[in-house]
This record gives structure tokens, sequence and C-alpha cells, in this order.
């Protein structure tokens, strides 16, 4: 654990970092008293600073929402938690949306997602790919990193190229609330 400090209200309080991915970062307090779901503090860690929410408490375990965009971010955490998924979808090629062909999401992160697909792709071609994330459609353009293949077809692990920003909020609230059930 890394020890790090929350300014709260002015206050410096030592707290130890005991996970941090993607948004969200799991520190142990003395104090937790101190502390009100919701309010914003400040986390000092080695030089660097950076806004954080508190999202939840539990016993001596604070839970800080701290947002991947804007320039207060840390440059050595682990930037894309994947989280599991069970989703088909459709992807086809990016400059022609004929010839859709049905595909397994495995996984997704922030930054890409991993499927499966019956049939080869062609990992220079640039992909679009559709799938319903809870209640929301979301689309977006995918380059193909690597390939595995499988008794049955072929995973992928792809990069996400562009996407609009409303379904990059999804794919956000997404892996937060799946966080959050873990804890």
């Amino acid at each position: 654990m890394e020890n790090i400090i929350i300014i709260n209200n002015g206050n410096k309080i030592p707290a130890a970092m005991f996970n941090i991915e993607g948004e969200m970062m799991n520190v142990l307090v003395k104090q937790p008293d101190m502390f009100k779901t919701g309010e914003s503090v400040i986390c000092l860690i080695e030089k660097e600073s950076m806004k954080a929410t508190v999202i939840k408490k539990s016993q001596y375990n604070l839970y800080l929402f701290i947002p991947l965009i804007g320039k207060d971010t840390l440059s050595n955490r682990r930037k894309s938690v994947r989280c599991p998924l069970n989703l088909d979808g459709e992807l086809s090629n990016a400059s022609s949306l004929n010839n859709k062909i049905n595909v397994s999401l495995v996984d997704i992160s922030l930054h890409g997602l991993a499927l499966k697909s019956l049939q080869a792709l062609d990992i220079t071609t640039l992909y679009r790919v559709e799938f319903m994330l809870e209640t929301n459609m979301v689309e977006c353009k995918l380059k193909i990193k690597n390939e595995v293949q499988l008794e049955k077809g072929f995973r992928y692990g792809c990069i996400i190229d562009s996407i609009e920003e409303d379904k990059l909020f999804y794919i956000r609230k997404f892996i937060l609330q799946t966080q959050l059930r873990q804890i």
C-alpha cells in the first residue's frame, strides 16, 4: 500500500492507497467519519495532486471517483479497467455498412473491447461495432490489435478508434457501476 494525503476541508489526512483502477480508487483512513459521501477532496500522491469525490464509505475504506478525463490524473495508474461482458453485437466494415457480422463481446474498457467471431476478420480493416449496453445503444469504430484462433472461431482484442462522447459516457457509467457492485 502506498501512503497518500487527502485534503478535506483544509485538513491533511494520511491515508493508504489500497487499489486504483480506472476511475475508482480505494483508500484506507483511520477516521472515516471525517468524510461524507458526495464531497470533493484532493489527493496528494507523491508529487501529484488530483481532485476526487467520495462515492462510498465502508468501515475504514473510502471509495473515491477520480475521472480519467481532465488534467488531474495520475500518470502511473492503470487507465483501462476491463469489465467482463456477455453481449451480442454487430460488426461491419466502417466504410461500408454492408455485410454485418454477428459477434459476441466478452469484455470492455474505456479504450477497447474483446470480441469473438465465428469468421476470420481482416486485422487491417477499421470496423464499426454496435451493441446494447444495458438500455443504451453503443456504436464505435475499432482497430483490431490482436487475434487468437479458438476451437470455434476467433477472439479479437480491439482498441476504440473513435466514439461519440455520449456513447463513451454509457461505457464509463457501466464500468463504474460494475466496480461499485463488486465492493
